[in-house]
C-alpha cells in the first residue's frame, strides 16, 4: 500500500526564501502544492491512500487549489483521509469539499500497514 502523507498547504519550506514576504512565499507554496497534486492525478492508480494532517487539511477545504486534483484522486479511488482534531483546531469542519475525515488511530495505522510513504 502506498500512502501520501501531506502536512502542510504548501511544497518545500517556502517562506525562508530570502527577500520574499511571507505571503508571497505562501501563496508560492500553495501553487506548487496544487502543480505537484496536479501531476499526480494521471498516477492515482499507484496510491492508495492520502493522509492530511495538521496544517495539511487546509488542502481538502473550500478555496484551496489542491482541493480539486484531490477530489479527482478520490473519484479516481484514493482513499482520502482528513484528521478531524486537525480540522477543528483550524476551525474548518464546516469548510472541507474532500476527503473522509478520520481519527488519529485510523491514520496511525494506516500509516504503519503502508509499504511505502511518500512525503513531499
Amino acid at each position: 500500500m502506498t500512502v501520501l502523507l501531506l502536512t502542510s498547504a504548501t511544497l518545500g519550506m517556502v517562506n525562508q526564501v530570502a527577500n520574499e514576504t511571507t505571503e508571497k512565499g505562501l501563496e508560492f507554496g500553495k501553487t506548487m502544492m496544487a502543480k505537484f497534486l496536479h501531476n499526480l492525478e494521471n498516477k492515482a492508480k499507484d496510491i492508495d491512500t492520502i493522509i492530511c494532517y495538521t496544517e495539511g487539511v487546509f488542502n481538502a477545504v473550500r478555496g484551496s487549489d489542491a482541493a480539486l486534483s484531490l477530489s479527482f484522486m478520490q473519484d479516481s479511488g484514493v482513499k482520502i483521509l482528513l484528521c478531524s482534531t486537525c480540522l477543528e483546531h483550524y476551525h474548518l469542519e464546516t469548510e472541507q469539499v474532500v476527503g473522509t475525515v478520520s481519527d488519529m488511530a485510523t491514520i496511525a495505522t494506516t500509516l504503519i500497514q503502508a509499504d511505502k510513504v511518500i512525503k513531499p
